[in-house]
């Protein structure tokens, strides 16, 4: 009973501590001297700033406590004008460089500092986006909004961007990070003129891709192109390593590559030097397509379903001719997406 009494008493002292402090902090001049006289004490203190950083860590640690915190910032945004608010405020903080550099290297140093926040934070989003379709248009709006009201912000922006992709180490980590979500599935590309999902499940890049695709399925060949290979290779014309994924891995052995042509740069050719060497190196087999080997496989495959190769070459040429139209539909309503502000 005495355990219940102290229960909701101390509740109540904090109910109450609470609106005292939201009281005293909505006066403008209350707060910014509780907020000088906090940097003087960081200032003074070297070590403070770590301990309350560490406080604040093992506080939300356990679930309860996120959980709460979730629910209040959800509350306090339920009202119209927080969000403008809470904008006006970041803008007028991060105009300040000073300010805008501590919270960059503050986010860096949590991010590399704590294990697997990088993964849970992009699980976060990726939910959030998810369960909010119009969450990434209203953020583009915001953004829009947010440049056309602070001038400076949008060449301050393109200037931090081209110094941060100037780093060699930075391009050739992002190379390898891309070309790995492109072999995991995670990533799609609809720059290609011929894209798609064979059978709703597999994507294609180029008609090449989708021509293999469907032979080895009737040649009844175990394949996936989700092949969580990234292989390194050099490139000459950006002077740095980067990382391509290979199109099929087939029969967990087997390494296929497709391409239409050798470009006259001699990229492609250092593209199959490196893969042969990777191969080599793994124990697998290193195996290019281009057309002829392609049609090969095709006339083998119009033999195995007794038909004429003409008649099976036509009815790849309707299915992709279909995906052609597709894509030029959808290039279109991006387009006419894009010109509405």
């Amino acid at each position: 009973m005495r355990h219940l009494y102290l229960k909701i008493v101390s509740k109540a002292l904090i109910e109450k501590n609470s609106e005292g402090q939201h009281k005293r902090f909505s006066n403008t001049v209350e707060r910014e001297k509780q907020s000088a006289a906090l940097l003087k004490y960081f200032e003074e203190t070297p070590d403070a700033c770590e301990r309350v950083r560490q406080r604040q860590r093992d506080y939300y640690r356990s679930p309860d406590a996120r959980k709460q915190n979730s629910l209040s910032k959800k509350k306090y945004f339920e009202a119209p004008e927080a969000h403008e608010k809470s904008s006006k405020a970041q803008i007028r903080r991060y105009e300040d460089p000073l300010e805008h550099k501590k919270s960059s290297d503050c986010h860096r140093r949590y991010f590399a500092e704590t294990p697997g926040a990088c993964e849970k934070n992009s699980k976060a989003l990726k939910r959030y986006f998810r369960e909010n379709p119009d969450a990434g248009r209203q953020i583009s709006l915001r953004l829009r909004r947010f440049y056309i009201e602070v001038p400076d912000a949008r060449v301050k922006n393109s200037v931090a961007l081209k110094k941060y992709w100037s780093s060699k180490e930075v391009r050739e980590r992002w190379s390898c990070e891309v070309a790995l979500a492109y072999a995991e599935g995670r990533r799609r590309s609809w720059g290609y003129q011929i894209t798609g999902y064979y059978r709703d499940t597999h994507y294609f890049r180029s008609s090449y891709e989708y021509r293999v695709m469907k032979l080895l399925d009737i040649l009844k060949i175990q394949w996936t192109e989700k092949t969580r290979i990234v292989i390194p290779w050099y490139n000459p014309e950006s002077g740095r390593i980067s990382g391509y994924p290979p199109d099929f891995l087939v029969d967990d052995n087997e390494i296929w590559e497709t391409k239409g042509f050798v470009d006259e740069k001699g990229l492609v050719l250092l593209k199959i030097i490196a893969a042969c060497e990777y191969a080599k190196e793994h124990k697998k087999v290193f195996r290019i397509l281009f057309d002829k080997d392609i049609v090969e496989l095709e006339r083998r495959a119009a033999e195995r379903l007794d038909w004429s190769y003409s008649l099976y070459f036509e009815q790849v040429r309707k299915e992709l001719l279909y995906y052609q139209l597709k894509n030029k539909k959808r290039r279109s309503y991006s387009k006419s997406l894009r010109n509405i502000v």
